[in-house]
């Protein structure tokens, strides 16, 4: 990996053991069972490095992550394990991405930006049956989507979202999140969008940190 984000991940993960868990009072130290290998603080900087390297299958990331991350995080788990952690930590995804935002200067402005997107649902019968929003899916790209809205603050820092899902444009939003709770019932599909923006968040606050002009840029840290 690059130098700059090898300081973006160092930093972050201090960032994260010193302050960030202990202002959220998570701790594992209470729970029952065997404590993992993998810490959270580690599997949050590798979904924060997983994003910002561009590498959204899974598969891919852990194959790459074995043979050039062992040194950084030598407890890296197999790619059934990784995905049941990253589903398991949706929750602790949010809050931090909304410690991260309360953390930079323009966390208090006035101003907001709100911006929001389509996204299709399945397309066939047998991604609807096994989807995790299978109670929420309908058949048919054109029948039926979520469409997903993020508030970000001035420099786009990710703030809190939510999505609709609707099988018509008449009917009223079935269910809606927010990056501070989450969504139990589809914890896989929430999962992959919060880790994006924990990327995005975590680029943007290390980008104040160092005093970067575009506070947006992640391009120092995405090779």
């Amino acid at each position: 990996m690059k130098t700059d984000l090898n300081t973006l991940l160092t930093t972050l993960y201090v960032h994260l053991d010193d302050r960030v868990m202990p202002t959220l009072g998570f701790s594992r130290d209470r729970h029952p069972g065997r404590k993992p290998a993998l810490t959270d603080v580690e599997l949050l900087c590798l979904l924060v490095a997983q994003h910002l390297l561009g590498t959204a299958s899974d598969r891919k990331w852990i194959r790459y992550a074995h043979k050039h991350l062992t040194g950084m995080f030598p407890n890296l788990p197999q790619q059934s394990g990784w995905g049941k952690r990253v589903r398991q930590a949706t929750g602790l995804i949010s809050a931090v991405i909304t410690e991260l935002a309360r953390d930079t200067p323009t966390w208090g402005e006035v101003t907001s930006l709100i911006d929001s997107r389509p996204l299709p649902g399945g397309k066939s019968r047998e991604t609807v049956k096994r989807s995790d929003l299978a109670s929420h899916a309908g058949y048919g790209y054109c029948t039926f989507q979520f469409r997903l809205y993020l508030i970000c603050t001035p420099e786009g820092m990710p703030s809190s979202g939510g999505w609709r899902t609707r099988r018509s444009a008449s009917e009223k939003p079935q269910k809606r999140f927010s990056a501070t709770t989450g969504i139990s019932s589809s914890p896989g599909v929430y999962s992959r969008v919060a880790a994006r923006l924990l990327a995005l968040a975590a680029g943007i606050w290390h980008n104040w940190l160092i005093g970067v002009p575009g506070k947006r840029s992640l391009i120092a840290y995405d090779h």
